[in-house]
């Protein structure tokens, strides 16, 4: 976004997440995307999970196509919007979000 400096480009996306904390649970639609960390909208409320928190995430892209990274929360936004940092990520999830931030689609 505008005036914002990034390590990895991101794109725009569509997709279903939930995710376990020490604070709890949610679900949300992840609405953008990059080898480095995604940005989540919540659903109206849903408890938002403070930065620092680690959480387990569960993103479907499709029925067979299922990302299970670990996050740490970046930023929170009033509106219901959640920035999360990729702390552990497997070889297979990496190569998926790296085809698709790179434009390349969901192999």
């Amino acid at each position: 976004m505008a005036g914002e400096r990034r390590r990895h480009p991101r794109r725009a996306a569509a997709w279903s997440a939930s995710w376990i904390a020490a604070r709890g649970a949610g679900a949300g639609e992840v609405c953008d995307v990059s080898e480095g960390g995604l940005g989540l909208r919540t659903s109206r409320g849903v408890r938002l999970p403070e930065p620092g928190d680690v959480l387990h995430l569960s993103v479907v892209i499709r029925p067979d196509v299922i990302l299970t990274p670990v996050a740490l929360v970046a930023n929170t936004h009033p509106e219901g919007r959640v920035g999360v940092a990729f702390s552990q990520v497997s070889s297979a999830d990496a190569f998926i979000l790296r085809q698709y931030a790179e434009g390349r689609g969901v192999p």
